[in-house]
């Protein structure tokens, strides 16, 4: 399921269940490459945070990044001081500029386990995570 932002703002229904987030790093979480320019990560805006807070301590993220593994320091310390990221997670450094495309099977329910979400650059919209008992 593809879902793009309307009004910049995407409620989000989710099951019970523990979840995995893929989650890109530039122009998504940070501005694009403004660690070029500064040395340093920049978060794109408080919705970022925002979204972050309302993800369960017992959820896994994935970061990934066409980023070099030689910012790993970098990108860590951005996630763990900057964002404060309670979560386990771990990075995936060196990807191709192109798509990233999630395959995933559905439950036997009919539950869709996978969703991909499309932001516009530098600008994370709202969030709002809604767990959905039926699901």
């Amino acid at each position: 399921m593809i879902i793009n932002p309307n009004n910049n703002k995407i409620n989000l229904k989710i099951s019970k269940l523990s979840h995995t987030w893929f989650i890109d790093l530039d122009g998504t979480i940070f501005k694009h490459n403004k660690y070029k320019e500064n040395g340093f990560d920049i978060i794109v805006n408080s919705n970022v945070q925002k979204f972050f807070d309302q993800i369960s301590e017992n959820d896994f993220l994935i970061f990934t990044t066409s980023r070099s593994s030689s910012l790993s320091k970098l990108c860590e310390t951005s996630l763990k001081e900057i964002l404060n990221i309670k979560q386990n997670f771990t990075i995936i450094y060196g990807l191709p500029h192109g798509e990233r495309i999630l395959i995933n099977d559905s439950k036997p329910s009919g539950m869709i386990t996978s969703l991909a979400i499309n932001i516009d650059r530098d600008n994370f919209p709202e969030f709002i995570l809604n767990e959905d008992q039926s699901i």
